[in-house]
């Protein structure tokens, strides 16, 4: 894996595969705690759920060859699963 030595803007992603938008910032996302939270599920669900596909709140990432995920969870998206409107 090649690492970037140039300094990571506002529209990259620290996961190396520019998989966050443009216009996507950190404003715009939620942790899992958040999510969590405000839909009234454990942490463990949510990553479960996001993973089979079942809750559609953004992405879940994985490098290869690495047990471990990235949940990439988009406010607007949370807000869409919740029926609030979008602001």
């Amino acid at each position: 894996m090649e690492l970037s030595t140039k300094p990571m803007g506002a529209n990259e992603s620290q996961l190396g595969e520019d998989r966050v938008k443009e216009g996507d910032n950190v404003t715009n996302r939620v942790t899992v705690e958040q999510a969590a939270k405000e839909l009234g599920l454990a942490e463990a669900t949510v990553r479960y759920y996001m993973e089979l596909g079942k809750l559609p709140l953004g992405e879940v990432l994985r490098r290869p060859g690495c047990r471990r995920r990235t949940y990439v969870i988009y406010r607007n998206k949370l807000d869409a699963v919740l029926g609030r409107a979008a602001e």
